[in-house]
């Protein structure tokens, strides 16, 4: 029988993402150079779901584009402003649902945010 999380949702968390930070160093010249960090140090398994029309139409009521929802382990640290890296591409996270406050899963809403050369993984 297929596992179900507590929303009761399938649990089909088969990806591999990192958690990203973004960090500001200065170069030999002096200028800032933004550049991105695992924040974990270690994979997190997700279900990647791009989002639906519907979904995407009422994100645009509320001033953001959001693309995409990864479902992962409820984990301690992640915050809105940080960055998932999934196959290539770069998210910004940007509203978490902690699913009713149960320590289970959490539902990252994010949109498409940056060029994957800045990332360092």
């Amino acid at each position: 029988m297929p596992r179900t999380n507590q929303s009761g949702l399938m649990n089909s968390k088969d990806k591999k993402i990192r958690i990203l930070q973004k960090k500001t160093e200065k170069d030999k010249e002096g200028f800032a150079r933004e550049y991105y960090l695992d924040a974990f140090h270690m994979p997190l398994w997700a279900h990647f779901r791009s989002i639906s029309g519907r979904e995407f139409f009422a994100s645009q009521t509320a001033n953001y584009e959001e693309t995409a929802v990864f479902t992962v382990n409820w984990r301690k640290g992640i915050k809105p402003g940080m960055y998932v890296y999934f196959k290539g591409e770069v998210y910004r996270i940007i509203y978490i649902d902690r699913l009713e406050g149960y320590k289970a899963d959490i539902k990252l809403r994010c949109e498409t945010a940056v060029k994957t050369e800045d990332v360092r993984v």
